[in-house]
């Protein structure tokens, strides 16, 4: 099993970490693709980094899709 969250500035942390760490304590691996390779910035100013942009994401390589609330990707 293999989980992707999509993410981008502005996420709302406590939904991308809770689920990254919740899955992280099992060993499950997880992903974090953004539109680019980047650090991503969330609402209170945590950061993460997004490994893969969504270019580079192979669908069937990962099993559950986690989509975090917040505010929608900048232009």
């Amino acid at each position: 099993m293999r989980e992707l969250i999509v993410a981008a500035d502005g996420v709302e942390e406590s939904k991308l970490l809770c689920r990254y760490c919740r899955f992280a304590e099992q060993r499950i691996p997880v992903d974090i693709a953004g539109a680019r390779v980047r650090t991503i910035t969330g609402k209170h100013g945590y950061t993460s980094e997004a490994a893969l942009s969504f270019a580079d994401v192979e669908p069937n390589h990962h099993d559950v899709l986690v989509l975090p609330r917040g505010r929608p990707p900048r232009r």
